[in-house]
C-alpha cells in the first residue's frame, strides 16, 4: 500500500500554514504526486485511472480555469523541486493546490478507504496492468526498429539505443522469449511481486 499511501507527512495532519504547503510541494512522495495527478485530470474531465483504482475522487475540487489545470498537469510530470518552482510563480496554481490539500487532509477515513481500494484493485488486476504496459513499450519498440530500418532515426539515436535496451530487458525477463506475457498471466506471481501495496 506505500505506493499510494499519499496521507504521509502534510497530508497525514489535520491543520496547516502556507509555509507547509510549500514544504509539501517541495518534499511530496511518488504516491502523493500520483495523487495530485489524478485530482487534476479528473478535475479536466478525464476518467478516473486504473492506478487509483478508477474511483472518483470524494471531494470537491477547487473550481479554476482550464489553462491553470493544465499548467499544474504539466507542472507534476516534473521532480518536486520543479514542481514547487513552477506553481510557486503561478497564483491559480498555488491556490488549486492549497485548497485541495486542506480537502484531502480534511477527511482522514475517506482517504484511507480510498486508498486501500486503489491498492486492492492494482493487485487484483496486476496481470492486466503489466500486460498493458508491456504492450505498449512492445509497440513503441517495434515502432523505433522499423523506423531505425528504413533510415528514419539513426543507430545511435536515444530512440534505437532505448528501443535496443528494452527488446533485450524483455528478453531477458522472460528467459524463452515469451516476454511479460507469462508473468502477466500468473496470479501467484503478480500477488507475490505486487503484495507490498497491501
Amino acid at each position: 500500500m506505500a505506493s499510494h499511501n499519499f496521507q504521509t507527512g502534510l497530508l497525514s495532519k489535520k491543520h496547516f500554514n502556507k509555509k507547509d504547503i510549500w514544504h509539501l510541494l517541495h518534499s511530496m512522495t511518488p504516491a502523493q504526486s500520483s495523487f495530485f495527478r489524478e485530482c487534476i485530470s479528473q478535475h479536466l474531465g478525464v476518467k478516473p485511472s486504473h492506478y487509483w483504482g478508477k474511483q472518483k475522487i470524494w471531494f470537491g475540487l477547487p473550481n479554476r480555469d482550464r489553462e491553470t489545470l493544465i499548467y499544474l498537469l504539466e507542472a507534476f510530470n516534473h521532480a518536486p523541486h520543479i514542481i514547487s518552482s513552477k506553481i510557486s510563480k503561478h497564483n491559480k496554481a498555488a491556490s488549486w493546490i492549497t485548497t485541495a490539500a486542506h480537502r484531502i487532509a480534511s477527511d482522514k477515513k475517506q482517504g484511507g478507504n480510498f486508498i486501500t481500494s486503489a491498492a486492492k484493485f492494482a493487485v487484483e488486476h496486476g496481470g492486466e496492468i503489466i500486460h498493458g504496459i508491456d504492450t505498449a513499450l512492445n509497440v513503441a519498440s517495434q515502432a523505433g526498429q522499423v523506423m531505425n530500418k528504413f533510415g528514419l532515426i539513426d543507430d545511435d539515436s536515444g530512440l534505437t539505443q532505448a528501443s535496443n535496451l528494452y527488446q533485450s530487458l524483455r528478453g531477458a525477463w522472460s528467459g524463452k522469449g515469451s516476454g511479460l506475457h507469462e508473468m502477466a498471466g500468473s496470479r501467484r506471481v503478480n500477488r507475490r511481486r505486487l503484495g507490498h501495496l497491501l
